[in-house]
C-alpha cells in the first residue's frame, strides 16, 4: 500500500484488542479491519492489530490527510460511506489500493474523553446492512476503547503492583493464582524467589511446583489439590518441604482459597506462600524457636485454655501499640474494634471447635485507638488427651493492602479528579437500568458541556480549571435526587441518568441543573461565570440502547452549542439527519478545494450610461457529478459554519486575478472584477487585507481594478479587525462594496465607519419595483444619498425592463441581473467584451442574447 509504514504483528494469543476485532470481523464480515491508534497532531494512524480476509496480518502507518479516517477525527462522529468512498477520498490511494467500495469508521475515546484511536472495517463490495453494521459495531467499541484505556492505566497498576511486591519481599511471601479448569498459572516475582528460579529466564509453571514437591509430601499435596478440584475442599493451610539446588530442603507455608462466581462454581485457587525454613531448623531447640518467633514479620499470640495472652512477639507489640505487660494475662477481645457482631464471633468459636482452625480478616483495635485490618489464622493446640491446652493466633497488619485493593476499585469505578462515577460504570448502569425497564417507564439522558471550559484553562490555568470541575460535581450532585446517576463523562463533559423521568420531570431537572450555574464560582479568589449547554434523549423516543441515547443525547448538546452559549435542546431525529447531511457535504467540499473542482463564474455588471460592460462579479460555482452545479446557497452556509469560508475567498480571488489579467491584456483594461469575501474572515487579529492584497499584488493587476464585496454586514459592527483591514484594504487602492444594502439595522452607519466606495442595492427591492410604491421611495433616497456621498450604485437582479427604466430614471446607471446575463465563464466573458470591440459601438441586445 502506498504511503504505508509496516511494523510485526502482535502476538495473537495474548492480544485481547485482536480477540475483539476477531469478534468484529466474523460478524460484519468486512475485507480488511483493523484498530488503529492516533499518532500526535492528528497527522497519521498506526494500526495495533490488522486483520484481512480472517487472516492476521502486519500492523501498518499511514497518513491521514485526505482519508475517511480524517473524517471521523475532524468530525468527531462515526462516519459510514456504504458505496463509492473513493469518489469522496480520491486522494486515498490505499482506498483504490484496497479496491474499497464501502467505508465504516468508529471513534474510540480515552477517560478524559480524547480522540485516542479508530476501528475501521472496509469492504470490498457495497455494505448493504450500513444502519446495521454501524448499531452492532457502535455499541461493541466500549470494549475497543476500554482496551485503549487499559494501556493509560497500567502504568498507576504497575505502582501498585510495584508496592504490593515490595511488600512481599519484607514479609517474605509470595502470591500465585491457578486456574483450575484452563490450568493457567501465575506469581509474583516472590514465587521464583522462594522455588530459587531466575523469572527472566524462566517461566514458572503449576506442574513446576507440583515437580519441586518433595516426594515425601507430594502424595498429601495431590490429595489436597483433588478435594479442591472435586468440590469437597474450599480452602486449605498445609506445610511441604521443596528440593534445593544445593541438595537441603526447604519448608515452605502455603495458604490457598478457591475463588468462586456467582453461580458457585469454582474458577480458581488463590494462594500465598511462605518460607518457613527457619522455624524447622531451629525447632529442637526451644530458645531458638522464641528466638525465630520473636524476630518473624508476623504477629504471633499465643493464650492458654481459658483464652488468656500468655505470649506475644515484638511484631505484635509493634503493630497494636501495647507493651508486653499490658498484653500478658489479658483476654484478645482487649483489641476489639466493636466492628464485628456476636454472631460474627460465635461462627469462629464454632469453626475452630470443630475443625481446630479459622483463618479470616477481620477488624482489630489499636491502644491509641485507630482500627485497622487484619488477616488472622487462629490454630488450635491440644494435649495428648485431646483436651485444648493452647490457641496459636498469627496476624499480620493489612491496612497498606486494603488502601491498595480500595485504590484499585475507586480507579476502576470512579473518575480520580471529581470522584464520580466514570463512564464505563455510567454505561453499564445505563444499560442495565434499560434491561429492567416496563413499557410505562421513561429514562432521560442528559449530557452537559460547559461553555468555554479551554478558554477557563487558558486564562487561569489547570489548576483552577480542575477546581471549577470538582465544584460543578458537587453543586450537580447536590441539585440532583439520590436517584439520579452524575457521571463526569470525559474532559468538561457531565451526564445524567434520569430515572422513571417523563418529559415534564425532566424539563424541570434541566431547568434545576441550569440554575446551579447562575451563582458565580469563587475559585481561589477568582469569581468566575460559567454556563453550561444541555442536550437531551428520551427512551423511549430513543431506542434502548446506552450507545444511542448518549449519541443522541451528545448530538443534541451539540446543536444546542452551534445555537450559542447556554442553551437546552432535545433530540430531534430530523435534525440530526440534517446535521449528518452537512459534515458529509462538507467533507465533499473540503476535497473539491483540494482537488480544485470549484470554478469561477462572472456576471456582468453593465454600465447603461455608457452602454458597456464596466464590471464583473465573480462567482463561486461547485459543479456535481451530474453535469449541474450545487447551490451556492447549499454550501457557503456550510463553509461559513465550518471555517471553510476562508479557502473559499482565497481560491476565487487568486482566480479572478488571474481571469482579470488575461482581460486587461486584451486591452480592456477599464474591466474591474468584484469579489466577494464574507466578514467572518476578518474575525482574526492578523488582519487579512494582508493576504489579499499581496495577491493582488502578485498577479500583477491595478490595486484600483479590484472591489471587495462584504457580506453579511449586519455582524460588521461587532467586528472590530473588520474595520481596520477594510481601511488599509482602500489604502492600497482596493475598492469597498457593502452588498445586500438595506437588509442590515444599521447599514447607513456602514457608509460612514467604514469609507465605502460602492453600495449594491439588494434584489429584495428590486423585485418590488412595480408593485411596491415604498420601495421605490426607498431606492431612489438611496441613490441620492448615495451621489452625495460621492458613492457608486450597483442595482442587482435587474430582470424586466420596468425595472430597469425606473432605475434609469433614478440615475442609477450600474446594472446587474439577469436583464443582461447570467454568471458566465471567463471564455465567455471575453468574448462578450471582443463582440463590443468589433462592433465599436456596445449594443445592450446582443449582451442580452450572449
Amino acid at each position: 500500500m502506498q504511503n504505508t509504514r509496516s511494523y510485526p504483528a502482535f502476538n495473537t494469543h495474548n492480544n485481547l484488542l485482536l480477540e475483539a476485532l476477531s469478534v468484529i470481523y466474523q460478524q460484519l464480515n468486512p475485507t480488511h479491519c483493523f484498530v488503529a491508534k492516533v499518532e500526535p497532531l492528528n497527522t497519521e494512524i498506526t494500526t495495533l492489530c490488522y486483520i484481512k480476509q480472517g487472516q492476521y496480518c502486519a500492523n501498518f502507518c499511514y497518513q491521514l490527510a485526505g482519508t475517511p479516517c480524517k473524517a471521523v477525527i475532524d468530525t468527531e462522529q462515526d462516519v459510514c460511506f456504504p458505496q463509492q468512498v473513493q469518489s469522496y477520498f480520491c486522494d486515498a490511494l490505499m482506498l483504490k489500493d484496497m479496491c474499497i467500495q464501502g467505508y465504516l469508521g468508529i471513534l474510540l475515546r480515552s477517560q478524559d474523553n480524547s480522540v485516542v484511536g479508530l476501528l475501521v472495517c472496509l469492504f470490498e463490495q457495497e455494505i448493504a446492512s450500513q444502519e446495521q453494521h454501524l448499531q452492532w459495531i457502535s455499541e461493541h467499541r466500549d470494549y475497543v476503547a476500554l482496551l485503549f484505556f487499559q494501556q493509560h492505566a497500567s502504568h498507576r497498576i504497575q505502582q501498585l503492583e510495584k508496592r504490593l511486591e515490595e511488600a512481599e519481599k519484607l514479609s517474605n511471601i509470595g502470591s500465585w493464582r491457578y486456574a483450575l479448569i484452563e490450568g493457567h498459572y501465575w506469581c509474583s516475582s516472590e514465587i521464583y524467589h522462594l522455588f530459587e528460579l531466575n523469572e527472566a529466564t524462566a517461566k514458572l509453571t503449576f506442574q513446576q511446583v507440583l515437580q519441586s514437591i518433595h516426594q515425601d509430601d507430594k502424595d498429601s499435596y495431590q490429595q489436597t489439590l483433588t478435594a479442591i478440584k472435586t468440590g469437597s475442599l474450599q480452602k486449605y493451610e498445609t506445610i511441604y518441604r521443596i528440593n534445593r539446588e544445593d541438595g537441603g530442603v526447604k519448608y515452605l507455608l502455603e495458604k490457598a482459597e478457591v475463588k468462586q462466581s456467582s453461580g458457585y462454581q469454582s474458577l480458581y485457587l488463590e494462594g500465598k506462600v511462605q518460607d518457613i525454613t527457619p522455624l524447622y531448623q531451629f525447632s529442637p531447640n526451644k530458645k531458638l524457636t522464641d528466638f525465630v518467633f520473636e524476630h518473624t514479620s508476623e504477629a504471633v499470640m499465643i493464650t492458654n485454655n481459658l483464652n488468656r495472652i500468655i505470649f506475644v512477639n515484638k511484631a505484635m507489640l509493634q503493630i497494636t501499640g501495647y507493651s508486653r505487660s499490658e498484653l500478658i494475662d489479658q483476654n484478645p477481645s482487649i483489641l476489639s474494634s466493636n466492628r464485628h457482631s456476636a454472631e460474627f464471633y460465635n461462627a469462629m468459636w464454632d469453626t475452630l471447635s470443630t475443625t481446630d482452625h479459622w483463618r479470616g480478616e477481620l477488624w482489630n483495635k489499636r491502644k491509641n485507638g485507630k482500627v485497622y485490618p487484619e488477616e488472622l489464622s487462629v490454630n488450635v493446640v491440644r494435649n495428648e488427651q485431646g483436651d485444648i491446652s493452647h490457641y496459636v493466633a498469627i496476624f499480620r497488619d493489612i491496612s497498606q493492602w486494603k488502601k491498595i485493593e480500595k485504590e484499585l476499585r475507586f480507579y476502576a469505578e470512579r473518575e480520580p479528579l471529581t470522584g464520580l462515577i466514570n463512564r464505563r460504570v455510567f454505561n453499564e448502569r445505563l444499560n442495565h437500568q434499560l434491561a429492567l425497564i416496563t413499557n410505562d417507564e421513561e429514562i432521560a439522558v442528559l449530557f452537559i458541556d460547559l461553555d468555554d471550559f479551554k478558554l477557563i484553562n487558558d486564562i487561569y490555568g489547570h489548576e483552577i480549571g480542575d477546581l471549577l470541575l470538582k465544584t460543578v460535581a458537587e453543586r450537580l450532585s447536590v441539585t440532583l435526587s439520590t436517584n439520579d446517576l452524575l457521571c463526569r463523562y470525559g474532559g468538561d463533559e457531565f451526564t445524567v441518568m434520569l430515572t422513571n423521568s417523563n418529559l415534564q420531570k425532566t424539563q424541570n431537572v434541566v431547568r434545576k441543573i441550569r440554575d446551579c450555574f447562575q451563582r458565580f464560582f469563587n475559585l481561589n479568589d477568582h469569581i468566575i461565570e460559567v454556563t453550561a449547554t444541555i442536550g437531551v434523549a428520551m427512551y423511549p423516543e430513543t431506542e434502548a440502547s446506552s450507545t444511542v441515547l448518549l449519541r443522541h443525547a451528545n448530538f443534541a448538546m451539540r446543536y444546542a452549542k452551534n445555537r450559542g452559549r447556554n442553551g437546552i435542546s432535545f433530540h430531534d431525529s430530523d435534525l440530526q439527519q440534517t446535521y449528518q447531511k452537512k459534515l458529509y457535504l462538507k467533507e465533499r467540499l473540503k476535497t473539491a478545494l483540494k482537488e480544485k473542482k470549484l470554478q469561477v463564474y462572472y456576471q456582468p455588471i453593465v454600465d447603461i450610461k455608457r452602454n458597456r460592460v464596466a464590471k464583473f462579479e465573480a462567482l463561486v460555482r461547485w459543479p456535481d457529478d451530474r453535469g449541474s452545479f450545487i447551490s451556492p446557497s447549499e454550501f457557503i452556509p456550510i463553509a461559513e459554519e465550518f471555517g471553510l469560508i476562508h479557502k473559499i475567498g482565497e481560491f476565487v480571488l487568486r482566480q479572478a486575478c488571474q481571469d482579470l489579467k488575461a482581460i486587461h491584456r486584451l486591452g480592456y483594461d477599464y474591466i474591474s472584477f468584484s469579489i466577494n469575501r464574507s466578514i467572518n474572515e476578518f474575525i482574526r487579529e492578523e488582519l487579512e487585507h494582508s493576504a489579499i492584497a499581496s495577491i493582488v499584488k502578485a498577479a500583477g493587476v491595478p490595486y484600483q481594478s479590484i472591489i471587495i464585496e462584504i457580506t453579511e454586514s449586519t455582524a460588521m459592527s461587532d467586528n472590530h479587525y473588520a474595520k481596520q483591514a477594510l481601511t488599509d484594504l482602500r489604502r492600497t487602492g482596493i475598492k469597498i462594496a457593502l452588498d445586500d444594502f438595506c437588509t442590515g439595522y444599521s447599514s447607513l452607519n456602514y457608509l460612514i465607519d467604514y469609507e465605502i466606495d460602492i453600495i449594491k442595492i439588494d434584489r429584495s427591492f428590486i423585485d418590488r419595483i412595480a408593485k411596491d410604491t415604498k420601495s421605490k421611495i426607498l431606492i431612489s433616497a438611496v441613490i441620492d444619498l448615495a451621489a452625495k456621498l460621492d458613492i457608486e450604485v450597483i442595482a442587482e437582479g435587474v430582470e424586466s425592463e420596468t425595472q430597469l427604466a425606473f432605475l434609469r430614471e433614478n440615475h442609477c446607471y450600474n446594472i446587474q441581473g439577469f436583464y443582461y446575463s447570467p454568471a458566465i465563464p471567463i471564455s465567455e466573458c471575453k468574448a462578450l467584451l471582443a463582440r463590443d470591440l468589433n462592433h465599436q459601438k456596445y449594443a445592450l441586445t446582443h449582451l442580452r442574447t450572449a
